[in-house]
């Protein structure tokens, strides 16, 4: 789900994906499902936050399928990961070596 906020901030449907998504592992008949998406930090706050008394208290589905089940991703590569990216690349992946490359010119 890229951008997943564009689905599960979007009030006429949100909870309702919520709620179908966090259903999928649990039926017999989907086998094991992954769920992966990308959802920008200030939305992930949003949709996570308590609501407080007498608050609006939307997204209360999304907040039950994202609790403790979200991974921050760093907005740059740190040391280690470049030096795995070096050992990937100089063992024959090109999609490492790809970025590495990239990432020396920003």
């Amino acid at each position: 789900m890229n951008e997943a906020q564009c689905y599960l901030g979007n009030p006429e449907v949100d909870e309702r994906i919520a709620a179908a998504v966090h259903h999928l592992p649990v039926t017999s008949e989907s086998g094991p499902v992954l769920v992966l998406g990308t959802l920008w930090l200030e939305y992930a706050a949003r949709y996570t936050a308590l609501p407080t008394s007498g608050a609006d208290v939307r997204h209360s589905r999304v907040r039950e399928l994202l609790a403790g089940r979200t991974l921050p991703v760093p907005d740059a590569f740190d040391a280690s990961a470049l030096v795995a990216a070096a050992i990937l690349a100089e063992d024959g992946d090109r999609l490492p070596g790809d970025a590495l490359a990239r990432s020396r010119d920003d």
